[in-house]
């Protein structure tokens, strides 16, 4: 709820006056967001079910990925950086988490 929160701010903070002038290289950042997303979806589908891999693109990490795609084309960096504060607890977690799991070489899940 905090996310959309943020995110709604930072949509009604920046109403830009000028167009914006996109890059070739702002539609391959988002491309590349937007298919991340989609695979992580398709992942979890072959692995635990249709149910399940829509309720994993349900997530914070993952709806960044497509609030991060919207931040890049539109030029509103307070959209990145709501993606970016919102996954990086989880990922630092993550990460720690997998270090400590090659470190005592416990692959059991």
């Amino acid at each position: 709820l905090a996310f959309v929160g943020m995110v709604a701010y930072e949509v009604r903070k920046s109403k830009q006056v000028k167009p914006i002038k996109r890059h070739w290289w702002h539609w391959l950042i988002a491309a590349f967001f937007v298919q991340h997303y989609f695979l992580v979806i398709y992942h979890r589908i072959l692995g635990v079910g249709l149910m399940g891999g829509l309720y994993e693109g349900l997530w914070v990490c993952s709806m960044g990925l497509n609030v991060a795609a919207i931040g890049v084309l539109t030029k509103q960096y307070g959209l990145i950086s709501c993606a970016l504060l919102s996954v990086s607890g989880g990922h630092s977690i993550w990460a720690i988490d997998t270090m400590m799991m090659v470190y005592k070489w416990d692959f059991k899940h």
